[in-house]
């Protein structure tokens, strides 16, 4: 009947649109169940260096460029920083002061750099936190904005607006949420962010960065972590882990200097 066809007919959008809600749900779900970062901390993975209770600091599986790279990673499964809650950005943030702390006594400056484009992929976003000489470690704001600009160059983009960032905030405030970007920042000093319109861009555009500040090899990108790093950094980190404050335990290395917080 005519009546009964017009409800089938306002039905059906809907239905459909449940369909596909559930169908987009269950891609999610099976994405985060393949993500390795999702399943570090769960498995115990070898390469894992200290766990909060929503952020953890592992090293690279792949693309270890130098010793004391390593990455903090959100143990939620979020895009980008900016998504992530205030319990997650705390303990970022925890990390970032202590691993500051860390590289100072080894007479090393540390960049921490974010790129987070590709969304429609849901990939699970990281920090890369990578340490360079006193010398080099002066010059970098300077060496990535040469490397911007001359990728800008290449793919003919022109006045890519720098905005410049918080110390220990990353892109926050800065840049809207669902907007692919770029963040780097130079230790304690803050640094500056980008939003990305070129995702081509971007693409391994900070490791190729510091291969390129550290005359390194162009297939570091793509080598494992020297077997040794692991322990010795774990050696460094020790006096600085602040994840044994969770367990009522002051390390030595921030009894003299106070709390990360």
């Amino acid at each position: 009947p005519p009546r009964a066809g017009r409800k089938h007919g306002r039905e059906a959008p809907v239905h459909d649109e449940r369909n596909a809600q559930i169908t987009e749900t269950n891609r999610i779900e099976t994405l985060r169940d393949r993500c390795p970062q999702c399943q570090a901390p769960i498995r115990g993975d070898r390469h894992m260096i200290a766990v909060g209770n929503f952020v953890y600091l592992c090293m690279p599986a792949h693309g270890c460029l130098v010793p004391g790279h390593c990455m903090i990673v959100p143990s939620d499964h979020f895009n980008s920083t900016l998504q992530a809650d205030d319990n997650t950005w705390t303990e970022i943030t925890n990390f970032k002061k202590c691993l500051i702390r860390m590289f100072d006594r080894d007479d090393q400056d540390v960049l921490f750099v974010e790129t987070a484009m590709y969304f429609d992929k849901l990939p699970h976003t990281f920090i890369d936190v990578i340490p360079l000489p006193r010398e080099v470690g002066a010059m970098a704001s300077g060496y990535f904005m040469k490397a911007i600009n001359e990728a800008e160059s290449e793919f003919k983009r022109q006045n890519t607006k720098q905005i410049k960032t918080i110390p220990g905030k990353g892109a926050k405030g800065k840049i809207p949420p669902k907007l692919p970007y770029f963040c780097v920042e130079f230790g304690a000093t803050g640094g500056y962010a980008y939003a990305i319109e070129d995702e081509r861009i971007f693409r391994n555009f900070a490791r190729n960065t510091v291969i390129s500040i550290l005359d390194l090899e162009p297939r570091a990108t793509r080598n494992p972590p020297d077997p040794t790093w692991l322990p010795r950094f774990k050696d460094m980190w020790a006096p600085f882990d602040w994840t044994k404050m969770l367990l009522g335990e002051t390390p030595s290395g921030l009894a003299a200097a106070g709390t990360p917080s």
